[in-house]
């Protein structure tokens, strides 16, 4: 999914589904009514009461079974009553053996192991019309943070709420925040209608008590590209923490004597870093080591999703999470005098930290370095020390080590870019020789490293076989590269391939530019469509691609006609595309380019886009005349 989503937000507009005359959601939150109490010490008790209707099909596959998940060390869970009920109003007890516990599985493919928990509640005689309700307590007897209490609740803008409720009690000497937000869109106000979250609020010597109801009558369709729901969507939030800093700190609190360096450690860090005495260089071969010697695998017990282990455990066991991977990087860098702090962020879709201060906004952590003023994320063995990934680009970030709040740097042309260079030469036969060279830089190289490396153990042919299908090219060919985990040398991707005959000869005959076994990321992005209309905001990112071509023809050829040169401008975004000739051969050069001050857009994003890739695709069909 990264290498997907890593070429989507290069776009700006992302694949468009064709819209239904009716969007019909498959299910309805027909009641929820959510009872809380926080004691003091940040402990909770919560009883929920769903009861949802099931509108399709789908609704029948996608609810038949619900999930209440929970952590064992820190939380109980009770399922207090089940049952189905049918549209004839019959109502069918869920029985005990049809609720079942399971572990829960991570969602991402990394190796999980964890006491996170699920009951499963499996619903008999589900039909479209009938309608699940069930009815929990959850205790939490240990406090995730000691004193400190967040909860929350996001409604989505493709769901349907007909009576939500949540009732807040607590103790008057925890000091909660309370934010309420009804739903934002990207366009016309008109187009969505949600009844903002009420609030009542009642005060006695005991406890303080707060009601607030939500209902929402209007659902529209996903969209592609859409950021994170906590950016935007109407959302009840409480939480006791006073500021970011305070998060940042109460992580800092239990993760900072972690990394403790032992002589062990010491004597490591030492002999990494051997004769080399410039600091920067220092941790970069600090960082080199921990991305390829720290195998990633995430252990949660108890608070252990939020607190690392020790750092001498996570070097005697060579693996841990990206909690661990930072302890272990700031331990090694203790050791020979650098600082760094780890740094809380969102490595999703949200690009923004919710109104009062909410744990939940993060869910990874990486490394700063604050002599450098540099970000750096050991837990991709194929990040170069220096770069990010796309999804922790322009991203706010909680420095623990001080409770500042900083920000990611965003992409730019400048630094996250694919330079191609092919050269092809045209066979009397119609046949294509070609070779690529490709440079991958910024967020671009990561992924292409990442790639290669799964080519490793494969088919090449088979490879191959799927590069030229892209756009229905065939033939042979083979993929050069070095060492995808030598982090410190540049990185390229090397191609030699042979095309079938791409044109029928002798002439006259006409061609559009082969690509062959080359990224062809200007030829693909080119057919991609931005939705007609878009309610939400979306990712998109300032990148550049560049592809410089040689075509060169048989000396007995006669070229009549080649494509025209094209430059367009539409909002931040460029394309422009050269053809000339040079005696035989014909000298393409085409480039696309975002410079975008956010890495949020919404409609007017995707209306440049439309501008731009419409002479693109043009472009991509100019075919060259010869006899």
């Amino acid at each position: 999914m990264r290498k997907y989503w890593a070429v989507m937000l290069t776009l700006g507009a992302a694949l468009s589904v064709p819209a239904f005359a009716q969007y019909k959601p498959i299910s309805s939150m027909v009641r929820e009514i959510t009872r809380i109490h926080v004691n003091k010490d940040g402990t909770s008790t919560e009883e929920v009461e769903r009861t949802r209707r099931i509108d399709t099909a789908q609704g029948v596959r996608t609810f038949g079974e619900q999930k209440v998940t929970y952590t064992t060390g820190l939380e109980s869970v009770e399922v207090l009553e089940a049952y189905t009920l049918r549209p004839d109003g019959t109502k069918i007890q869920v029985e005990p053996d049809k609720i079942r516990t399971q572990d829960e599985s991570g969602s991402d493919g990394d190796s999980i192991y964890s006491d996170r928990k699920a009951k499963v509640i499996i619903f008999p005689n589900l039909e479209v019309g009938g309608q699940t309700y069930y009815k929990t307590r959850t205790i939490e007897h240990t406090a995730l943070f000691p004193g400190r209490f967040y909860w929350n609740k996001h409604f989505s803008p493709h769901s349907l709420y007909e009576d939500i409720r949540v009732h807040l009690t607590h103790d008057p000497e925890i000091q909660l925040k309370i934010s309420l937000k009804g739903a934002q869109q990207a366009q016309d106000a008109q187009d969505v209608k949600v009844e903002q979250v009420e609030r009542r609020e009642q005060v006695d010597a005991q406890k303080k008590s707060y009601l607030f109801t939500f209902s929402q009558k209007e659902a529209f369709p996903q969209e592609s590209g859409r950021i994170a729901l906590i950016d935007f969507s109407p959302h009840i939030l409480i939480t006791s923490f006073k500021d970011y800093a305070e998060v940042g700190l109460a992580y800092q609190e239990r993760a900072y004597d972690k990394t403790q360096p032992t002589p062990a450690i010491e004597a490591l860090a030492k002999e990494i870093v051997g004769k080399e005495t410039d600091p920067l260089k220092q941790a970069r071969l600090l960082y080199n080591w921990v991305a390829h010697n720290i195998r990633y695998v995430g252990i949660y017990a108890g608070a252990g999703g939020f607190v690392p282990h020790e750092a001498q455990s996570i070097l005697d066991n060579r693996y841990g999470d990206c909690k661990d991977h930072v302890v272990i990087l700031e331990s090694l860098l203790r050791a020979i005098g650098i600082d760094s702090s780890p740094a809380l962020i969102n490595a999703g879709d949200s690009y923004r930290l919710p109104d009062v201060p909410m744990f939940t906004a993060f869910n990874h952590v990486i490394t700063y370095l604050p002599k450098f003023n540099l970000f750096v994320d050991s837990t991709d063995e194929f990040l170069p020390f220096g770069l990010l990934n796309g999804d922790a680009m322009d991203k706010p970030v909680v420095l623990t080590a001080t409770g500042e709040v900083k920000r990611t740097p965003k992409t730019s042309p400048e630094k996250d870019f694919v330079e191609v260079h092919t050269k092809l030469r045209m066979s009397p036969d119609g046949s294509v020789v070609g070779r690529s060279v490709s440079l991958m830089r910024g967020t671009f190289e990561s992924e292409s490293r990442r790639t290669q490396f799964g080519y490793e153990n494969k088919d090449q042919e088979s490879i191959v076989n799927d590069l030229l299908e892209r756009f229905m090219e065939r033939g042979t060919g083979k993929i050069m590269v070095g060492n995808p985990k030598n982090l410190d040398h540049s990185w390229k991707v090397e191609s030699e391939f042979q095309l079938a005959p791409v044109v029928n000869v002798p002439g006259p005959s006409a061609m559009t530019v082969p690509v062959g076994v080359a990224p062809g990321y200007i030829k693909w992005i080119a057919s991609s469509t931005a939705p007609k209309a878009r309610r939400y905001p979306s990712s998109c990112s300032s990148i550049r691609h560049t592809e410089l071509t040689e075509l060169s023809f048989p000396a007995k050829t006669k070229l009549e006609i080649i494509p025209k040169s094209v430059q367009v401008t539409s909002g931040r975004m460029r394309y422009e595309a050269s053809y000339r000739l040079k005696g035989k051969t014909l000298i393409v050069k085409r480039e696309y380019a975002s410079n975008r001050e956010t890495s949020v857009c919404d409609a007017n994003n995707d209306r440049h886009w439309e501008a731009i890739s419409r002479v693109m695709e043009r472009d991509m069909r100019s075919q060259i005349f010869f006899r």
